[in-house]
């Protein structure tokens, strides 16, 4: 199973995916498959908690060097609130210039300072992929405790538009548990190019 979500995730050129493995089964794998297999485009994931990030960032630390990949001009892969302005202002810059391949934050991060980063990725075509990380937490989180959860698609939905043909970014959805309450409402906000 994991194999034929990479292969879907790697396939995906500009619209939709959801992958449900569980827990331990290479979610993680899967998220960064597209960026280690080309070599351009941001991939933006969008985590639910700050420990997630940052142990992303850690774990995403240890692959590139073992790899000896540059994913990032300033080897920092977590935008969070905790990091300093000048830090901030960085990554942002890395995303719309397309150097930083791969970065970690939340949704209200996301949706707020850093959607013109975001969006100005998209124009440029360098926006590859946004991936959503426990994705049934859009239906869980997303009504009452966390809005940004369900405003998210709505910034990806103008990403998309923005981008140029042939530069579509595509759209993630990770879970391990997924009943058909939340498959149908994530169906229904995340649908991008017509998948």
């Amino acid at each position: 199973p994991q194999r034929q979500a990479a292969r879907a995730a790697v396939l995906n050129d500009g619209g939709s995916v959801l992958v449900s493995l569980p827990t331990g089964r290479g979610k993680t794998a899967i998220a960064w498959s597209k960026v280690l297999l080309s070599t351009q485009g941001v991939t933006i994931v969008v985590v639910p908690t700050i420990v997630l990030a940052l142990d992303m960032d850690r774990r995403t630390k240890e692959t590139a060097k073992h790899l000896r990949r540059q994913l990032s001009p300033h080897v920092k892969y977590a935008y969070v609130g905790s990091l300093d302005p000048d830090s901030k202002k960085q990554l942002r810059d890395a995303v719309r210039s397309g150097t930083q391949r791969l970065l970690y934050t939340s949704p209200e991060a996301f949706v707020s300072s850093l959607a013109p980063a975001v969006l100005d990725c998209a124009r440029a075509g360098l926006l590859q992929q946004v991936v959503v990380d426990e994705a049934h937490l859009v239906d869980q989180w997303g009504s009452d405790f966390r809005s940004e959860f369900q405003t998210m698609p709505g910034l990806i939905r103008d990403a998309y538009s923005m981008a140029p043909e042939g530069g579509k970014p595509s759209v993630l959805l990770l879970s391990a548990t997924l009943a058909q309450q939340p498959v149908d409402l994530i169906a229904s906000l995340f649908t991008v190019g017509g998948t």
